[in-house]
């Protein structure tokens, strides 16, 4: 029989588990799914109509880019890498080998 206090063998130590950790996104998706109390449209719908309403009525170029982001998601960006003169890129490898007998010195 083991010690007092020790665990039976097979028997955890912590049988729940470790507590799960919510993240903002998680606890922002609980509070805006619920209904907006002064009209029967969720927290999302409302928040969705202020995003409107300042990107156009108020003409918020930063709700503006906010929106085409969620709609659209961002452009992708294309870059073109060239050598010199736009012409291919040329690759250049060295190889070097060591010999341990590189690393010692003459101990004369």
């Amino acid at each position: 029989m083991g010690r007092p206090g020790t665990w039976k063998k097979g028997q955890s130590g912590n049988p729940n588990g470790r507590p799960k950790l919510h993240t903002v996104s998680e606890e922002l998706r609980k509070i805006l799914s619920g209904k907006y109390k002064k009209t029967n449209k969720t927290k999302w719908q409302m928040a969705g109509e202020i995003l409107v309403t300042k990107a156009i009525e108020e003409k918020d170029t930063t709700a503006l880019k906010l929106l085409m982001q969620y709609m659209d998601g961002l452009p992708i960006a294309k870059h073109e890498i060239t050598g010199a003169d736009g012409g291919p890129l040329e690759h250049h490898v060295e190889f070097h080998t060591y010999h341990d007998d590189d690393d010692k010195t003459d101990a004369d």
